[in-house]
């Protein structure tokens, strides 16, 4: 695969692990709800980190984002890469939803 290509792929992968497009980002889906406890805290923490960590994988040009994952049954880092962007933005849109039943989702 050509540089160029490959560089393209991974930007959009990133793209769809952060949100934008055609959804709300984490940050925005989350803001102002009331749960303020610890627990929250942490797993928020917990979302960030493990999608830093993510999104590091992907953006690494040493990392063959079509290489099958040696514990799977023929999956490849794109393919669970898409598959956790695509899972956050079934989860953020149930944040948006609670937002939005609380009153606490900004009209735009």
């Amino acid at each position: 695969m050509a540089a160029n290509q490959d560089h393209s792929i991974r930007e959009h992968v990133l793209s769809l692990l952060n949100g934008g497009n055609a959804h709300t980002t984490f940050d925005d889906a989350i803001a102002g709800l009331p749960p303020t406890a610890a627990a929250w805290n942490k797993s928020v923490k917990s979302f960030r980190a493990d999608l830093k960590a993510l999104e590091q994988l992907v953006s690494d040009p040493k990392t063959d984002l079509y290489a099958q994952i040696p514990w799977g049954q023929g999956q490849t880092v794109l393919r669970e890469a898409l598959l956790v962007a695509d899972h956050n933005s079934y989860h953020i849109g149930g944040f948006v939803l609670l937002r939005r039943l609380l009153g606490t989702w900004p009209a735009k």
